[in-house]
């Protein structure tokens, strides 16, 4: 595994959630068609030997890059390597 050879690998940058309808607790929620709520989240490569932020290793990049190829509405939001 990438984390244990290099000591790169992903973390939890950031995390944020809007929602939709008024949720209180405590309420009971029934998954449908409605969305309650929208979410958003990025992930960086971390160095975990040097505690902090790195480049996409070229292995991981290729991966993802061929991954946006099935969600082209998502390919825009992928930051690759900053």
């Amino acid at each position: 595994m990438l984390i244990e050879q290099t000591g790169i690998g992903p973390i939890l940058d950031s995390i944020s959630c809007s929602y939709k309808l008024p949720l209180n607790y405590p309420d009971t929620l029934s998954v449908g068609a409605k969305i309650a709520a929208e979410g958003d989240g990025v992930i960086v490569m971390f160095n975990y030997t040097e505690g902090k932020k790195t480049a996409i290793p070229e292995e991981i990049r290729k991966k993802v890059l061929a991954w946006s190829s099935f969600c082209p509405d998502k390919a825009s939001d992928l930051t690759i390597g900053k």
